[in-house]
């Protein structure tokens, strides 16, 4: 696995250390001090937001991954899933996968190796309930038919098919 860099995130110093544990810190010097309508409303960091800017250099392994699930030659169905304990970016990097994965279909041509027009569902597995691959088919078609109705009924007439 990569090195993210977030190892040296204990080396940080918020600040300086105050010589006596009761001393009063005094006013800042005026170089120093924020007026309130200089501080700007945008965080620097927010958890588990499904979309932001990329800290952890995400962007060039789900290149790959997008690379491989936008491929003409993949074999479909293709199915990914994102496992981990709450707060560990599984929304956040799914969201950048559909993106990467929608920016390869849009820029297919005839001289890429990449599908044209690809459909991405997103699944909770964590709201389904019964049998597992009948509430996964499930979750998959009403989210399906949500989107591209039309290709939602051909795909449950291709279910019902002997052939």
């Amino acid at each position: 696995m990569a090195d993210t860099g977030l190892g040296a995130l204990g080396a940080i110093v918020p600040g300086a250390r105050l010589a006596e544990p009761n001393a009063v810190p005094a006013r800042p010097p005026a170089s120093r001090i924020v007026e309130p309508e200089a501080v700007s409303s945008q965080t620097n960091f927010a958890a588990d937001l499904p979309d932001g800017p990329d800290a952890l250099g995400l962007d060039a392994p789900l290149g790959l991954l997008a690379g491989l699930a936008a491929h003409a030659r993949i074999e479909t169905p293709l199915t990914i899933g994102l496992f981990g304990p709450s707060g560990s970016g599984k929304s956040f990097t799914l969201t950048k996968l559909i993106q990467s994965i929608g920016e390869l279909s849009r820029a297919a041509t005839p001289d890429t190796p990449y599908i044209g027009e690809i459909v991405t569902l997103r699944i909770d597995a964590a709201h389904i309930e019964g049998n597992p691959a009948t509430a996964l088919g499930g979750a998959l078609h009403a989210s399906l038919a949500r989107t591209f109705p039309a290709l939602a009924a051909e795909a449950a007439r291709a279910c019902l098919s002997p052939c």
